[in-house]
């Protein structure tokens, strides 16, 4: 299976699995080396993910994969929480969180930057709106962003418990 197949065929398998289970999918990622190869398989619900949200879905993950038997060679299957500062993977995600802050890097340059650190506001279904405190709205293409995560204000979450 080639390694696009590979990835959309895993993706498709934990999205079931997690949408089964009452929860959202956000990300599958491979990392690692040929040695340790990782799955990372990353998943959110509204109310929080809990241990109990984590076992289920890899256990049955564990055993879907098993009976395909997609991957070659051995890895090490990983299910973790979104968390906190939620990564932003889908042009979804970006609408979802609109009014939270975010960091994004991008590929390349927009509007002379490849990072922002801002509050996410509504696009269209090329781009979102990121507005750093210092400068007004860049609009950022989504095939743009490199990689993108919600940030928390740690002193006032720490502050509040």
């Amino acid at each position: 299976m080639a390694r696009d197949e590979l990835d959309a065929f895993v993706y498709e398998i934990s999205e079931s699995i997690a949408a089964d289970c009452g929860a959202e999918l956000v990300d599958v990622r491979f990392s690692g080396s040929r040695k340790r190869r990782v799955l990372e398989v990353i998943v959110d619900r509204d109310g929080g993910v809990d241990m109990d949200l984590v076992v289920e879905v890899s256990r049955r993950l564990s055993e879907a994969l098993d009976e395909r038997d997609p991957i070659a060679g051995s890895y090490t299957l990983e299910v973790a929480s979104a968390g906190l500062e939620r990564p932003l993977v889908k042009p979804a995600d970006f609408a979802r969180f609109a009014g939270r802050e975010a960091k994004v890097v991008c590929h390349e340059e927009v509007d002379g930057k490849n990072q922002f650190v801002g509050v996410i506001r509504p696009g269209d279904e090329e781009a979102f709106i990121v507005e750093p405190e210092e400068d007004p709205g860049v609009r950022v293409p989504y095939e743009a962003v490199k990689k993108a995560h919600l940030t928390v204000d740690w002193e006032k979450e720490l502050g509040r418990r």
